[in-house]
């Protein structure tokens, strides 16, 4: 038992160290609009907190993978929240990897362009995203469609009548540097 604890506690030291070396939070989000009743356009927002960061250095590679649970996703509508789970996938997550040297030089820039894949339900896709540092914190986005992640725009009731959503979709994160 006591072997048990003291390589659990090994592990988890060992993980807290991978995990996380440059970034101490994180939030991502994703942002479309749709037409309510065919008249009104309405902005929808779901948001999650609850990312994990794991930074793997291999050699001169840094690795980073931001991921989270589509079911952590808040936009103020829970059967949203559960379509937009189930058309994502149970976890979505963007990795990137970088020359060790090269990740450093960007870390001080305050904006700059990563490349990298977005993993979803649907499959894996690179995206180029821009990322803008203020202080410690650095933002970013990517403006993208559904279809272009292989995604159809969710539709409520006979041919969208009362919800369509456009194939506009935005995709942000905010990370808090340590």
């Amino acid at each position: 038992m006591k072997s048990k604890l003291m390589l659990s506690l090994i592990f988890l030291m060992i993980e807290s160290n991978i995990r996380a070396q440059h970034f101490s939070k994180a939030c991502v989000s994703y942002e479309t609009e749709k037409e309510m009743f065919c008249t009104t356009d309405v902005k929808v927002i779901g948001r999650t907190c609850d990312v994990s960061i794991l930074e793997t250095q291999k050699n001169e590679n840094l690795s980073i993978q931001v991921s989270f649970k589509t079911e952590n996703l808040d936009s103020g509508s829970g059967s949203r929240d559960e379509d937009v789970a189930e058309m994502l996938g149970h976890t979505v997550f963007f990795t990137t990897t970088f020359n060790v040297e090269e990740f450093e030089k960007l870390y001080k820039q305050n904006e700059f362009q990563i490349k990298g894949n977005l993993g979803l339900k649907s499959g894996s896709f690179p995206l180029t995203m821009t990322v803008k540092k203020s202080k410690n914190i650095f933002s970013g986005y990517i403006k993208t469609s559904f279809t272009e992640l292989g995604l159809q725009p969710p539709k409520v009731g006979p041919g969208g009548m009362m919800a369509d959503t456009k194939n506009i979709l935005e995709l942000r994160f905010e990370l808090t540097g340590k």
